[in-house]
Order: C-alpha cells, then structure tokens, then sequence
C-alpha cells in the first residue's frame, strides 16, 4: 500500500483530526493505521465522512506547488541506508557515525520483502539517540580534569569510545525494544515519487515530519527533509511574492512565546538536559543583559560525544564551549551563532537566511536581542501550506 498522487493531504489532515478528537496517545504508525480506512481499492480517499473541501488558496500558490514535483527538491541519486530493528543501539550509533548520516528508516525483522506500511518502523535520529544515550552516563563532575587534555588520540572522535561509556544493557538494547521512544523515533509516512511539492509541503507542516520518505511502489528511492524543501522555495522566492514578501508581524508569527533558556555562565551540559527533557532540538544561550549569544543545539551534543574529553567540555560554563566549537584551529570548528530575525523581516528574508547558514531554526528577538520565540523550518513551511495542522513543536 502506498500513498498515490491522487491522495489530498489536506482532506486527510481534515478526516484524521475528525476521527482522532480529542486526540489520544497513539503508537507508532497510528497515522498510517487511521489513513487505511478512508482509501479506497485504488487508493484514493473515500467520502465517509463527507468532510472534503477545496483549500483556499488566498495567495494563488497551491496550484504552482501542485504543478511542482516533489523530486524536484529531492537528492539526485540518493542511496538510502536502513537499519534493522534487531540492531541494537551500539550499531545503530556506529553505523550512522561511519556513514556520516544523521538518520536511517527502520525496517521490522523478516519484513524484507512486505509492503511498505509493515516493513518500515519508523526513522531513527542518531543526534537525538546519541543525546539519550548521554543520559545513561553518570553526570557526576568527580575526575574532570581542569585544563583540556590534549593529545593525538584525542584530536580524532571516536564512537566506540562514546559507547564504551555506556551500560553494557543499555548499549545492547535493540531498537525494536526501544520503539517508543518519541525523542529518537519518528513516523514513517511517505509518498510516491510522483507526488506534487504541494504534498511535501503539507505533510511537513501540517504533521510535524522532518523527513519524509519518498517510494515507488513499495521500493523506498529517497527522502526530502524539511531543509530540502526550505532550500527549494528559495529558489522560487519571485513565484511566491505575494506571501514571501510579506513581513513574520503580517502572517502571524510574531507573536511572543515560552522559549527555554540558559545563561552564558551556566554549564553547557544545563542545555544537554533541557534538550533531552523538553524534547528540543536545540537551546539559546543568554549573554548577561539577557541577549541572545549564541545556540547550543543537538548536534554540537552528538559531535562532542565522540571525543575523549566529552565530560570536560560538558562541564563547561557555555560560553567557553561555544568558543572551544567555533575556534578555527580546534578539532570542531562548529558554527554556533545563533541567527536571528525581527518582526519586520519578511518571509523571503528569513528563508534565505536559514538556508544560506544551513541551520534548523531562527531566533526572533526585540530591540534588545532578547530572543522572543523560536521559528523552526515548520514555522515557516506553514504559511505555505492551506492545511491547519497541528501546531509545530518547540525546536
């Protein structure tokens, strides 16, 4: 079973929310199991629930994203690599180091040959599994040496011995066993190659999906991320005037929010917790006026872990650890500026600053670079997109 291009995104956000209210703590694949009732043989949706309507398209862009391919924005000649969900963690984590990706789709044992919706789990995110694997280390600061060791075998990271440190039950706990783990799992709801950018923008929006699979058949081909949508539409920034032109105060995302926080003094394993407790991607750092300094994110996490000096850097206040990650002649040399906007940047702006530094997240800040919110890529995927789907989760 695959998902055709005749499939609407937007009736079947209409339908799920219909059926799913109040909306309760489902499993995994709970979007691909609500969606199994409401197609037909041929795929296409049925009227059931009498709930399908035309999307209004005040900005006259759905039609050009319905004219647009979603391989358009794909990878050319991408080799997507799985896992095994009888791999456990220790390999999931070695293999995505040694292959230099950051997630893989986890295909269910003995399901080789199955069609899509049983062979595939799910995708694990290897920056936030190397963050809840970090909590199973011991967080007692005894032994941190007070000066950086240096030293040639320090210099080069090294996964086994991230996973040295860990519990021997942990580190040999498979990834079948840890499937419900929202922090490293997310769904895998793909579909066909010759579905429409308008799909992908959709379902990356409106369903909180960083990545989506891309098949043919049942035969997995590639996978467009949020960045690669993101990247594309600024390339047709001038088709979209009408809504790209206009300020984050005109679309409504400038409204103020709770948006966790640590001080430059504080130690930068302060922002290791939060990221593992509030399931973000990624935390600010405040300068002592309360301006926004720089970013500690996941992924600094996961490139510090495979050092021999993890715990050191860690125990850092973060100011310093940001220094050490930016400083050209380190072993990192990692950006962690945090980018920022303002309530008068217009959209266009703001998409080709987040793709020009390759970055997740923009931090909206007043007059007094206090940051005010977080603006992930489904912030600003959602504008775009005709389907109100649920709300885009902290980053």
């Amino acid at each position: 079973l695959s998902l055709s291009l005749s499939l609407n995104f937007v009736d079947f956000a209409t339908k799920l929310r219909a059926i799913s209210n109040p909306p309760p703590k489902l499993p995994k694949q709970s979007k691909q199991q609500l969606l199994l009732p409401l197609l037909n043989a041929d795929h296409s949706l049925t009227d059931k629930t009498n709930m399908a309507t035309e999307p209004k398209d005040p900005f006259g862009i759905i039609a050009k994203f319905r004219g647009m391919n979603i391989m358009d924005a794909a990878t050319p000649d991408l080799t997507v690599k799985t896992l095994k969900s009888n791999q456990t963690i220790g390999e999931a984590i070695t293999f995505l180091f040694k292959n230099k990706i950051l997630s893989a789709p986890v295909e269910a044992e003995g399901k080789e040959d199955a069609p899509w919706i049983e062979r595939f789990m799910g995708i694990v995110d290897v920056v936030m599994l190397t963050v809840f694997a970090m909590d199973a280390l011991s967080s007692d600061p005894a032994g941190i040496p007070e000066e950086e060791e240096e030293g040639e075998s320090a210099d080069e990271p090294s996964v086994a011995h991230t996973i040295s440190l860990l519990p021997t039950q942990f580190v040999q706990m498979t990834l079948a066993e840890m499937a419900e783990n929202d922090l490293v799992w997310s769904q895998f709801l793909p579909v066909e190659q010759d579905a429409s950018f308008f799909d992908a923008i959709t379902l990356l929006s409106s369903f909180q999906l960083k990545r989506l699979p891309i098949v043919s058949g049942d035969s997995l081909v590639n996978i467009v991320t949020q960045s690669d949508v993101v990247a594309h539409l600024s390339k047709h920034l001038a088709d979209f005037d009408a809504l790209t032109s206009k300020t984050l105060a005109d679309i409504g995302l400038a409204a103020p929010m709770n948006i966790k926080s640590i001080r430059s003094a504080q130690p930068a394993k302060d922002a290791f917790e939060m990221i593992r407790e509030h399931k973000v991607s990624a935390i600010p750092v405040l300068g002592a006026d309360g301006g926004i300094i720089g970013n500690i994110s996941a992924r600094h996490i996961y490139a510090v872990a495979h050092s021999g000096n993890m715990q050191y850097m860690l125990s850092l206040p973060a100011s310093k650890f940001l220094t050490k990650l930016e400083s050209p002649t380190g072993r990192w040399n990692i950006k962690s500026t945090a980018i920022t906007c303002t309530a008068n940047n217009t959209l266009a702006e703001i998409l080709k600053k987040v793709v020009a530094a390759r970055i997740h997240r923009i931090y909206l800040v007043d007059e007094a670079n206090q940051p005010l919110r977080v603006l992930s890529l489904c912030d600003l995927l959602q504008p775009f997109s005709a389907a109100n789907g649920e709300d885009c989760p902290l980053v």
